[in-house]
């Protein structure tokens, strides 16, 4: 059986309390406005952005419940590109961008 980990003393002590020792990471609550709704617009169906999970390869995000990637169909339009913070939709040759709140 492993010996238990000794207690932490002195600066140790408040690692992970919100202590400063250095080797803690503290976690800061952002405040960001709410996902995106789009606007109904003639022949534009109304999507709603709920999350964009950016990575370089394969970005995905959420519309309407639905996890979509580049190239995915939803209500008739379709991916054509996801960033860091927007996703561009097309429909009929007309383009859209939906975007995530401000941080």
């Amino acid at each position: 059986m492993p010996t238990p980990a000794p207690k932490p003393t002195g600066a140790d002590a408040g690692a992970g309390q919100g202590g400063a020792t250095g080797r803690e990471i503290d976690f800061v609550k952002l405040e960001k406005a709410g996902p995106t709704r789009s606007e109904p617009e003639s022949g534009f169906p109304e999507l709603n952005l709920q999350g964009i999970f950016y990575r370089l390869k394969n970005p995905s995000v959420m519309i309407n419940r639905r996890a979509l990637y580049v190239g995915d169909e939803i209500a008739g339009a379709k991916v054509v590109e996801i960033q860091r913070r927007a996703v561009i939709m097309e429909k009929d040759g007309r383009r859209k961008t939906l975007s995530m709140g401000g941080f």
